[in-house]
Protein backbone atom coordinates (compact mmCIF):
# COMPACT_ATOMS: atom_id res chain seq x y z
CA UNK A 1 0.00 0.00 0.00
CA UNK A 2 2.72 2.91 0.61
CA UNK A 3 3.99 1.81 -2.50
CA UNK A 4 1.16 2.44 -4.48
CA UNK A 5 0.91 5.88 -1.85
CA UNK A 6 4.61 6.61 -3.48
CA UNK A 7 3.64 6.63 -6.76
CA UNK A 8 0.83 9.01 -6.17
CA UNK A 9 2.81 12.20 -4.91
CA UNK A 10 3.91 14.82 -6.65
CA UNK A 11 7.30 16.37 -5.88
CA UNK A 12 7.92 19.60 -7.28
CA UNK A 13 11.51 21.01 -7.11
CA UNK A 14 11.67 24.30 -7.42
CA UNK A 15 14.99 25.98 -8.13
CA UNK A 16 15.84 29.61 -8.07
CA UNK A 17 17.39 31.43 -11.55
CA UNK A 18 17.59 34.77 -12.82
CA UNK A 19 14.44 35.79 -14.61
CA UNK A 20 14.15 37.99 -17.59
CA UNK A 21 12.39 41.12 -17.91
CA UNK A 22 11.49 43.60 -20.34
CA UNK A 23 11.47 46.93 -20.02
CA UNK A 24 9.49 48.83 -22.08
CA UNK A 25 8.76 52.65 -20.05
CA UNK A 26 10.23 54.93 -18.07
CA UNK A 27 8.41 53.20 -15.06
CA UNK A 28 9.80 50.32 -15.75
CA UNK A 29 13.39 51.35 -16.04
CA UNK A 30 13.00 52.87 -12.92
CA UNK A 31 11.84 50.26 -10.65
CA UNK A 32 15.02 48.06 -11.50
CA UNK A 33 15.83 47.36 -7.68
CA UNK A 34 19.09 47.45 -5.82
CA UNK A 35 20.82 44.56 -5.87
CA UNK A 36 18.98 42.93 -8.77
CA UNK A 37 20.78 39.91 -10.54
CA UNK A 38 17.98 39.58 -13.00
CA UNK A 39 18.23 40.06 -16.83
CA UNK A 40 16.43 43.27 -18.41
CA UNK A 41 15.89 43.79 -21.88
CA UNK A 42 15.10 47.19 -23.00
CA UNK A 43 12.48 46.80 -25.72
CA UNK A 44 11.38 50.44 -26.64
CA UNK A 45 13.51 53.80 -27.56
CA UNK A 46 12.37 56.05 -24.47
CA UNK A 47 12.85 59.98 -24.67
CA UNK A 48 11.49 62.83 -23.70
CA UNK A 49 8.43 62.36 -25.00
CA UNK A 50 7.61 58.63 -23.77
CA UNK A 51 5.02 58.55 -21.06
CA UNK A 52 6.15 59.09 -17.44
CA UNK A 53 8.99 61.12 -18.34
CA UNK A 54 8.35 64.27 -15.84
CA UNK A 55 9.10 63.12 -12.48
CA UNK A 56 11.57 60.16 -13.22
CA UNK A 57 13.49 60.85 -16.08
CA UNK A 58 13.52 64.47 -15.71
CA UNK A 59 15.17 64.32 -11.99
CA UNK A 60 16.62 60.67 -12.68
CA UNK A 61 17.65 58.53 -9.63
CA UNK A 62 19.92 56.32 -10.68
CA UNK A 63 19.90 51.93 -10.51
CA UNK A 64 21.75 51.11 -7.62
CA UNK A 65 24.11 47.59 -6.91
CA UNK A 66 23.63 46.29 -10.32
CA UNK A 67 24.53 42.96 -10.68
CA UNK A 68 22.51 42.03 -13.45
CA UNK A 69 22.06 41.91 -17.01
CA UNK A 70 21.02 44.74 -19.42
CA UNK A 71 20.53 44.46 -22.93
CA UNK A 72 19.68 47.61 -24.78
CA UNK A 73 19.10 45.55 -28.17
CA UNK A 74 20.40 48.80 -29.97
CA UNK A 75 17.53 50.67 -28.76
CA UNK A 76 18.20 54.59 -26.92
CA UNK A 77 17.02 56.34 -23.70
CA UNK A 78 17.42 60.09 -24.29
CA UNK A 79 17.01 63.27 -22.45
CA UNK A 80 18.52 61.76 -19.42
CA UNK A 81 18.32 64.33 -16.52
CA UNK A 82 20.75 63.75 -13.47
CA UNK A 83 20.02 63.75 -9.73
CA UNK A 84 18.58 67.30 -9.46
CA UNK A 85 16.55 65.79 -5.75
CA UNK A 86 19.57 64.34 -3.94
CA UNK A 87 23.26 63.81 -4.05
CA UNK A 88 25.17 60.25 -4.33
CA UNK A 89 28.45 58.72 -3.90
CA UNK A 90 28.32 57.93 -7.53
CA UNK A 91 25.50 58.79 -9.83
CA UNK A 92 24.99 57.43 -13.65
CA UNK A 93 22.23 55.70 -15.33
CA UNK A 94 23.69 53.04 -13.06
CA UNK A 95 24.62 54.20 -9.58
CA UNK A 96 27.25 51.42 -9.34
CA UNK A 97 27.68 48.35 -11.94
CA UNK A 98 29.11 45.29 -9.60
CA UNK A 99 29.35 42.40 -11.55
CA UNK A 100 27.01 42.76 -13.61
CA UNK A 101 26.60 44.17 -17.69
CA UNK A 102 25.44 46.58 -19.85
CA UNK A 103 25.25 46.45 -23.52
CA UNK A 104 23.70 47.49 -26.96
CA UNK A 105 22.67 50.73 -25.19
CA UNK A 106 22.27 54.42 -26.49
CA UNK A 107 22.36 57.42 -24.31
CA UNK A 108 21.56 60.64 -26.43
CA UNK A 109 21.40 64.28 -24.78
CA UNK A 110 22.40 63.59 -21.22
CA UNK A 111 22.36 66.13 -18.86
CA UNK A 112 24.00 66.50 -15.42
CA UNK A 113 24.17 70.86 -15.33
CA UNK A 114 22.70 71.83 -12.19
CA UNK A 115 25.57 73.67 -9.56
CA UNK A 116 25.77 71.94 -6.17
CA UNK A 117 23.50 69.05 -5.65
CA UNK A 118 23.80 66.57 -8.12
CA UNK A 119 26.77 64.70 -9.84
CA UNK A 120 27.96 62.48 -7.09
CA UNK A 121 31.68 61.76 -5.96
CA UNK A 122 32.10 59.72 -9.20
CA UNK A 123 29.44 60.29 -12.09
CA UNK A 124 29.63 58.67 -15.78
CA UNK A 125 26.64 59.04 -17.94
CA UNK A 126 26.32 55.06 -18.43
CA UNK A 127 27.39 54.34 -14.39
CA UNK A 128 29.17 56.26 -11.56
CA UNK A 129 31.23 53.21 -10.76
CA UNK A 130 32.28 49.14 -13.08
CA UNK A 131 33.80 47.14 -10.38
CA UNK A 132 33.83 43.56 -9.49
CA UNK A 133 34.61 42.09 -13.56
CA UNK A 134 31.34 44.10 -14.37
CA UNK A 135 31.23 45.00 -18.53
CA UNK A 136 29.97 47.65 -20.37
CA UNK A 137 29.65 46.75 -24.32
CA UNK A 138 28.65 48.01 -27.63
CA UNK A 139 27.38 51.16 -25.65
CA UNK A 140 27.90 54.89 -27.41
CA UNK A 141 26.74 58.14 -24.87
CA UNK A 142 26.19 61.16 -27.26
CA UNK A 143 25.76 65.18 -27.09
CA UNK A 144 25.81 64.73 -23.52
CA UNK A 145 26.93 67.73 -21.15
CA UNK A 146 28.21 67.45 -17.52
CA UNK A 147 28.52 70.65 -15.91
CA UNK A 148 28.43 71.09 -12.09
CA UNK A 149 30.72 72.02 -9.65
CA UNK A 150 30.27 68.48 -7.43
CA UNK A 151 31.46 65.65 -8.88
CA UNK A 152 35.24 64.36 -7.75
CA UNK A 153 35.49 61.89 -10.68
CA UNK A 154 33.87 62.51 -13.89
CA UNK A 155 34.16 60.57 -17.23
CA UNK A 156 31.48 60.65 -20.69
CA UNK A 157 30.68 57.06 -19.73
CA UNK A 158 32.33 55.81 -16.01
CA UNK A 159 33.25 57.45 -13.34
CA UNK A 160 35.57 55.34 -12.16
CA UNK A 161 36.53 51.59 -13.10
CA UNK A 162 37.79 49.54 -10.46
CA UNK A 163 38.38 46.37 -11.81
CA UNK A 164 36.18 46.07 -15.27
CA UNK A 165 36.07 45.85 -19.29
CA UNK A 166 35.07 48.36 -21.42
CA UNK A 167 34.47 47.08 -25.05
CA UNK A 168 33.27 49.17 -28.32
CA UNK A 169 32.18 52.23 -26.37
CA UNK A 170 32.95 55.42 -27.49
CA UNK A 171 31.58 58.94 -26.41
CA UNK A 172 30.80 61.71 -27.57
CA UNK A 173 30.38 64.70 -24.81
CA UNK A 174 31.39 68.46 -22.79
CA UNK A 175 32.33 67.81 -19.40
CA UNK A 176 33.22 71.41 -17.80
CA UNK A 177 33.61 70.67 -13.86
CA UNK A 178 34.55 73.71 -11.55
CA UNK A 179 35.17 71.93 -8.42
CA UNK A 180 37.03 73.27 -6.22
CA UNK A 181 36.96 73.76 -2.08
CA UNK A 182 39.05 73.05 1.17
CA UNK A 183 41.17 71.51 1.11
CA UNK A 184 42.35 70.84 -1.79
CA UNK A 185 40.39 68.21 -3.97
CA UNK A 186 41.61 65.64 -6.06
CA UNK A 187 39.55 66.06 -9.49
CA UNK A 188 40.07 63.41 -12.59
CA UNK A 189 38.12 64.19 -15.71
CA UNK A 190 38.06 62.04 -18.75
CA UNK A 191 35.91 62.15 -21.85
CA UNK A 192 35.47 58.20 -21.51
CA UNK A 193 36.79 57.28 -18.36
CA UNK A 194 37.66 59.75 -15.00
CA UNK A 195 39.73 57.08 -12.86
CA UNK A 196 40.77 53.84 -14.59
CA UNK A 197 42.06 51.74 -11.52
CA UNK A 198 42.49 48.16 -12.68
CA UNK A 199 40.69 46.26 -15.76
CA UNK A 200 40.84 46.44 -19.88
CA UNK A 201 39.59 48.43 -22.58
CA UNK A 202 39.20 47.60 -25.95
CA UNK A 203 38.01 48.99 -29.29
CA UNK A 204 36.89 52.54 -27.16
CA UNK A 205 37.04 56.32 -28.20
CA UNK A 206 36.24 59.75 -26.73
CA UNK A 207 35.60 62.52 -28.97
CA UNK A 208 34.28 66.10 -27.58
CA UNK A 209 35.91 69.08 -24.99
CA UNK A 210 37.21 67.91 -21.55
CA UNK A 211 37.90 71.12 -19.20
CA UNK A 212 38.21 71.70 -15.95
CA UNK A 213 38.01 75.22 -14.53
CA UNK A 214 37.74 75.15 -10.81
CA UNK A 215 40.90 76.21 -8.32
CA UNK A 216 42.01 72.73 -7.38
CA UNK A 217 45.63 71.85 -8.16
CA UNK A 218 45.39 68.22 -7.60
CA UNK A 219 43.73 67.85 -11.14
CA UNK A 220 44.22 65.47 -13.82
CA UNK A 221 42.05 66.35 -17.31
CA UNK A 222 42.53 64.06 -20.41
CA UNK A 223 40.07 63.34 -23.49
CA UNK A 224 40.08 59.57 -22.53
CA UNK A 225 41.07 58.63 -19.33
CA UNK A 226 42.15 61.51 -16.46
CA UNK A 227 44.03 58.85 -14.41
CA UNK A 228 44.92 55.33 -14.96
CA UNK A 229 46.39 52.66 -12.64
CA UNK A 230 46.56 48.68 -13.85
CA UNK A 231 44.92 49.60 -17.02
CA UNK A 232 45.28 48.27 -20.54
CA UNK A 233 44.10 50.00 -23.49
CA UNK A 234 44.22 48.31 -26.54
CA UNK A 235 42.64 49.76 -29.78
CA UNK A 236 41.82 53.20 -28.37
CA UNK A 237 41.75 56.77 -29.08
CA UNK A 238 40.89 60.24 -28.74
CA UNK A 239 39.72 63.37 -31.00
CA UNK A 240 39.47 67.19 -29.33
CA UNK A 241 37.06 69.37 -30.77
CA UNK A 242 38.88 72.60 -31.96
CA UNK A 243 34.91 74.39 -32.14
CA UNK A 244 33.22 72.02 -30.58
CA UNK A 245 30.84 69.40 -32.36
CA UNK A 246 31.32 69.07 -35.87
CA UNK A 247 34.41 71.40 -36.66
CA UNK A 248 38.02 70.36 -37.11
CA UNK A 249 39.56 68.76 -34.28
CA UNK A 250 42.99 68.14 -33.00
CA UNK A 251 44.23 64.35 -32.67
CA UNK A 252 45.89 64.41 -29.48
CA UNK A 253 48.55 66.68 -29.48
CA UNK A 254 49.00 67.32 -32.94
CA UNK A 255 46.59 68.30 -35.56
CA UNK A 256 45.03 65.19 -38.37
CA UNK A 257 41.37 65.64 -40.10
CA UNK A 258 40.70 62.77 -41.55
CA UNK A 259 39.54 59.13 -39.46
CA UNK A 260 42.62 57.49 -41.34
CA UNK A 261 44.99 59.24 -39.37
CA UNK A 262 42.62 58.73 -36.12
CA UNK A 263 43.48 54.91 -36.13
CA UNK A 264 47.38 54.76 -37.74
CA UNK A 265 48.47 57.83 -35.88
CA UNK A 266 50.83 57.18 -32.92
CA UNK A 267 49.98 60.35 -31.06
CA UNK A 268 45.94 59.33 -32.06
CA UNK A 269 45.92 56.23 -30.22
CA UNK A 270 46.38 55.45 -26.94
CA UNK A 271 47.14 51.62 -27.11
CA UNK A 272 49.49 49.19 -25.33
CA UNK A 273 51.76 47.81 -28.75
CA UNK A 274 50.70 50.61 -31.08
CA UNK A 275 48.32 48.12 -32.58
CA UNK A 276 45.98 49.74 -35.42
CA UNK A 277 42.47 50.36 -35.06
CA UNK A 278 40.83 47.23 -35.95
CA UNK A 279 38.81 47.82 -39.25
CA UNK A 280 36.71 45.08 -39.01
CA UNK A 281 35.11 46.58 -35.64
CA UNK A 282 35.12 50.14 -37.09
CA UNK A 283 34.70 51.98 -40.80
CA UNK A 284 36.19 55.18 -41.25
CA UNK A 285 35.27 56.06 -45.04
CA UNK A 286 34.23 60.16 -45.00
CA UNK A 287 33.28 60.39 -41.36
CA UNK A 288 35.32 62.91 -39.20
CA UNK A 289 35.80 59.77 -36.68
CA UNK A 290 35.38 56.05 -36.18
CA UNK A 291 31.97 54.39 -36.15
CA UNK A 292 31.10 50.74 -35.33
CA UNK A 293 30.85 48.76 -38.34
CA UNK A 294 27.20 47.02 -38.00
CA UNK A 295 28.87 44.01 -39.95
CA UNK A 296 30.95 43.60 -36.57
CA UNK A 297 27.58 43.04 -34.56
CA UNK A 298 25.96 39.86 -33.94
CA UNK A 299 22.16 40.25 -34.21
CA UNK A 300 19.40 37.02 -33.16
CA UNK A 301 16.43 37.45 -35.51
CA UNK A 302 14.67 33.94 -33.83
CA UNK A 303 15.39 33.37 -30.07
CA UNK A 304 14.61 29.77 -28.38
CA UNK A 305 11.18 29.50 -27.73
CA UNK A 306 9.72 28.20 -24.75
CA UNK A 307 8.52 23.89 -24.89
CA UNK A 308 6.31 22.19 -22.80
CA UNK A 309 6.50 18.26 -23.50
CA UNK A 310 5.56 14.59 -21.67
CA UNK A 311 8.66 13.31 -19.68
CA UNK A 312 10.68 11.44 -21.31
CA UNK A 313 9.77 12.96 -24.41
CA UNK A 314 13.07 14.99 -26.43
CA UNK A 315 13.37 19.05 -26.32
CA UNK A 316 14.73 20.62 -29.13
CA UNK A 317 15.63 24.13 -28.60
CA UNK A 318 16.76 26.77 -31.95
CA UNK A 319 18.30 29.45 -32.48
CA UNK A 320 19.10 31.98 -35.63
CA UNK A 321 21.58 34.40 -35.79
CA UNK A 322 23.20 36.69 -38.15
CA UNK A 323 26.81 38.26 -38.43
CA UNK A 324 29.31 39.04 -41.37
CA UNK A 325 31.77 36.83 -39.19
CA UNK A 326 31.80 33.61 -38.29
CA UNK A 327 29.68 32.61 -35.01
CA UNK A 328 29.95 30.46 -32.25
CA UNK A 329 27.35 29.31 -29.90
CA UNK A 330 27.28 27.91 -26.24
CA UNK A 331 23.32 27.01 -24.98
CA UNK A 332 23.26 27.46 -21.00
CA UNK A 333 20.63 25.59 -18.59
CA UNK A 334 20.01 28.26 -15.87
CA UNK A 335 22.67 30.42 -16.83
CA UNK A 336 24.87 27.39 -16.89
CA UNK A 337 27.04 26.28 -19.62
CA UNK A 338 25.79 22.97 -21.18
CA UNK A 339 29.52 20.69 -21.34
CA UNK A 340 29.70 20.09 -25.04
CA UNK A 341 26.47 22.29 -26.79
CA UNK A 342 27.96 24.47 -29.42
CA UNK A 343 25.87 24.27 -32.59
CA UNK A 344 22.50 26.80 -33.25
CA UNK A 345 20.30 23.65 -31.93
CA UNK A 346 20.40 22.16 -28.68
CA UNK A 347 18.37 18.98 -27.92
CA UNK A 348 17.55 17.08 -24.74
CA UNK A 349 17.14 13.94 -26.04
CA UNK A 350 15.45 12.57 -22.57
CA UNK A 351 13.80 14.71 -20.22
CA UNK A 352 13.52 14.34 -16.92
CA UNK A 353 10.29 14.97 -14.42
CA UNK A 354 10.56 16.61 -12.02
CA UNK A 355 14.28 17.91 -12.62
CA UNK A 356 14.52 19.81 -16.13
CA UNK A 357 10.39 21.41 -14.88
CA UNK A 358 10.98 24.96 -15.20
CA UNK A 359 13.83 24.86 -16.43
CA UNK A 360 15.75 27.95 -18.48
CA UNK A 361 17.22 27.66 -21.40
CA UNK A 362 19.57 30.08 -23.57
CA UNK A 363 22.49 30.69 -25.72
CA UNK A 364 25.58 32.94 -25.96
CA UNK A 365 25.99 34.05 -29.80
CA UNK A 366 29.58 35.23 -30.35
CA UNK A 367 31.52 36.10 -33.09
CA UNK A 368 35.37 37.11 -33.32
CA UNK A 369 34.32 40.63 -31.28
CA UNK A 370 31.45 40.28 -29.76
CA UNK A 371 28.96 37.79 -27.75
CA UNK A 372 24.95 38.54 -27.34
CA UNK A 373 22.56 36.46 -25.61
CA UNK A 374 19.40 35.31 -26.48
CA UNK A 375 16.17 35.43 -24.78
CA UNK A 376 15.70 32.16 -21.90
CA UNK A 377 13.03 30.00 -23.16
CA UNK A 378 11.12 27.58 -20.54
CA UNK A 379 11.34 24.21 -20.34
CA UNK A 380 7.75 22.83 -19.26
CA UNK A 381 7.60 19.43 -18.19
CA UNK A 382 4.12 17.20 -17.73
CA UNK A 383 4.71 13.85 -15.36
CA UNK A 384 4.67 10.22 -17.25
CA UNK A 385 1.56 9.58 -14.86
CA UNK A 386 -0.56 12.26 -15.64
CA UNK A 387 -0.90 10.47 -19.24
CA UNK A 388 -0.99 6.89 -18.63
CA UNK A 389 -1.87 5.06 -21.75
CA UNK A 390 -2.60 8.31 -23.67
CA UNK A 391 -5.06 9.48 -21.18
CA UNK A 392 -4.58 12.99 -20.07
CA UNK A 393 -5.13 14.43 -16.54
CA UNK A 394 -8.66 15.21 -15.73
CA UNK A 395 -10.13 11.78 -17.01
CA UNK A 396 -11.56 9.03 -14.69
CA UNK A 397 -9.36 6.58 -14.63
CA UNK A 398 -9.72 2.99 -13.57
CA UNK A 399 -6.87 1.08 -12.19
CA UNK A 400 -7.04 -2.73 -10.85
CA UNK A 401 -11.44 -2.05 -11.31
CA UNK A 402 -10.83 0.96 -8.85
CA UNK A 403 -11.92 4.06 -10.21
CA UNK A 404 -9.70 7.31 -9.00
CA UNK A 405 -13.10 8.52 -7.83
CA UNK A 406 -12.66 5.70 -5.30
CA UNK A 407 -9.04 5.55 -4.47
CA UNK A 408 -9.13 7.30 -1.00
CA UNK A 409 -11.06 4.11 0.14
CA UNK A 410 -8.93 1.99 -1.32
CA UNK A 411 -6.22 3.54 0.66
CA UNK A 412 -8.62 3.17 3.81
CA UNK A 413 -9.51 6.46 4.34
CA UNK A 414 -12.96 8.18 3.95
Amino acid sequence: MRKLTALLLLVLVCGSSAATINIGTWNQLSNIPSGTTNRYVLKADLDSSSVGYTGLADQWEHIENFSGVFDGEGHSISDLEYGKTSYHDADGLFGSILGGSVSNLVLINPQCNNVGNEGGHDFGFIAGTLENDGLIQNCYVTSGIHSNNSSLRIGGLVGTVDGGTLRNCYTDVIINNSRSGIPNPTVRHGGLVGVFTAGEMHNCFSVGTVEYTGTSTDESTWNLVGETGEAGAFNCGWYNYAGGPGAPGIWADHEETNATAFYTSDHGVYTDGDEPWDTNVWYFSGLTYPLFDAGSLVAITSHPQDIEVVAPASAIFSVTATSDDDLYYQWRTNTVDVSGETNSTYTIASTTYPDDNGMLVDVVVTNSLISVTSDSAVLTITAPWSHIGGVSRGTVLVVGGVSTGNLARVLGRP
